[in-house]
């Protein structure tokens, strides 16, 4: 698992949508949940970026 502060978002999702496996980011629970085109998803977390003040701190991992 690799913690990273994403403040580039929008770089950031381009790269794991180019990704061929799975990029999973894991809840502060511990929940995997894949991000890889998930654009529904990715909305959820370009608000939560916007909420931070262009910031967003993510836990993740990957998957071939």
């Amino acid at each position: 698992m690799i913690k990273v502060n994403i403040l580039n978002l929008n770089g950031f999702l381009k790269v794991i949508n180019q990704c061929h496996g799975r990029v999973m980011m894991v809840s502060p629970e511990g929940r995997k949940i894949n991000i890889t085109r998930r654009y529904l998803l990715q909305n959820e977390l370009e608000r939560q970026f916007e909420e931070r003040g262009n910031f967003l701190p993510l836990s993740v991992r990957f998957f071939q």
